[in-house]
């Protein structure tokens, strides 16, 4: 692999990896008395499951993905 290519490769991941960074670092963290609860629920049969709630959301990481691939498609040209 030539010089101009190593550089360019690690500008890409130097990139990447600054993206994903930013990205972990706007993850909730993780509440283990909110998962507690959930599996108490769930195995007192208390959990009930709003299937609107879930297609909501499936709907808001569709969108999400979708604007993810725009944007990557929009990089790399």
């Amino acid at each position: 692999m030539c010089k101009k290519n190593r550089n360019k490769m690690n500008l890409y991941n130097s990139e990447e990896i600054s993206k994903l960074n930013k990205i972990v670092k706007e993850l909730p963290d993780i509440r283990q008395d909110k998962i507690d609860e959930i599996k108490r629920k769930i195995e007192s049969g208390e959990y009930k499951i709003d299937g609107k709630e879930i297609a909501k959301k499936m709907f808001e990481i569709h969108q999400d993905i979708k604007k993810m691939s725009q944007f990557d498609k929009n990089r790399n040209k």
